[in-house]
């Protein structure tokens, strides 16, 4: 991200998930798969997402 290819808020929006990654990297390279995934999505706000959605598009996601 060494040009400002991106306006301010997109460009914030991308670092920000991009420090995310990194940071999940770095601290799960040890675990095994399944306690990866568990922490990418809690920590990535993905399970809160479906936790307030409504309707049908959450019942799937949230059943295990």
């Amino acid at each position: 991200m060494k040009e400002k290819a991106l306006a301010g808020r997109a460009a914030s929006a991308l670092q920000r998930f991009m420090e995310l990654i990194d940071a999940l990297a770095q601290e799960t390279t040890d675990m095994p798969l399944h306690v990866q995934t568990d922490r990418v999505i809690k920590d990535s706000g993905l399970r809160a997402m479906y936790e307030q959605e409504k309707g049908e598009k959450a019942r799937p996601v949230l059943k295990t």
